[in-house]
């Protein structure tokens, strides 16, 4: 159900923030920051002989062995997803390394979809039992079923 996975994906971006945000220090200390939604982040600077390299962002995941330690060391590295982007600055030859826990199910347009879908369900519920309530079907069921029982 979806209203669970989106409960645990939001539990894991918590827990995952708690670590990150309450070992800032540490990971600051390797030249890794944390931003105020708790993700990971480094940027990766691309020697000159490495410019035209065909794959350079694969280059850029190498560089990233230091880090993937502290990572482990403090227990979020399973749950670390890197994203790499290149800084379009002019005169910058680096990648921007952002690490936040994979999460499936936080979306917004699924999550008003959800809410729109639940509310329709109460709403179709409601004129239900209203429909019932004013053309007796509850008392005209029930009589058929004594009838027979």
């Amino acid at each position: 159900m979806y209203l669970i996975e989106l409960y645990n994906d939001f539990e894991i971006w918590y827990k995952y923030a708690k670590v990150t945000k309450s070992n800032r220090a540490k990971l600051e200390e390797n030249n890794l920051r944390v931003d105020w939604l708790g993700r990971v982040y480094t940027v990766v600077n691309i020697p000159d002989d490495l410019q035209n390299y065909p794959n350079i962002e694969m280059w850029v995941m190498q560089q990233l062995g230091p880090f993937n330690n502290i990572l482990i060391e403090l227990g979020i590295a399973d749950y670390s997803f890197p994203e790499v982007s290149k800084i379009e600055e002019q005169g910058v030859n680096a990648y921007l390394v952002v690490m936040y826990p994979e999460l499936n199910y936080i979306d917004p347009w699924r999550i008003i979809l959800e809410i729109a879908k639940w509310a329709g369900i109460v709403l179709a519920i409601k004129v239900g039992y209203k429909f019932c309530i004013n053309y007796n079907v509850f008392s005209t069921v029930s009589n058929f079923i004594k009838s027979y029982v």
